[in-house]
């Protein structure tokens, strides 16, 4: 059998089928450990506080993120880096 027979319109066919169930397949997987993982998505959006938030107390610190809790954050997100001597400190820049 020639190279000419192996790239006919059977080849070009699967190749697209493998495509397409790599377009369907990625995200259903990412999706799928994500309910593994974390359980169903929220029904309605979730409060985030970035730093605990801008208004109030300083971000990055307990206050701003006890202020984030009293105002009824699901979440809280803050920045963590690594020093030199490598302790782990909550600060936004290096």
């Amino acid at each position: 059998m020639d190279e000419t027979q192996n790239s006919g319109p059977k080849r070009k066919s699967r190749r697209g089928l493998g495509c397409l169930l790599l377009l369907i397949g990625i995200p259903l997987l990412y999706y799928g450990s994500y309910l593994l993982l974390r359980g169903p998505l929220p029904e309605t959006p979730q409060f985030i506080a970035h730093r605990g938030g801008r208004v109030g107390p300083p971000e990055n610190t307990p206050a701003a993120f006890r202020n984030a809790i009293d105002l009824g954050a699901d979440w809280i997100e803050f920045d963590v880096q690594r020093t030199s001597d490598g302790m782990l400190v909550v600060i936004h820049d290096e």
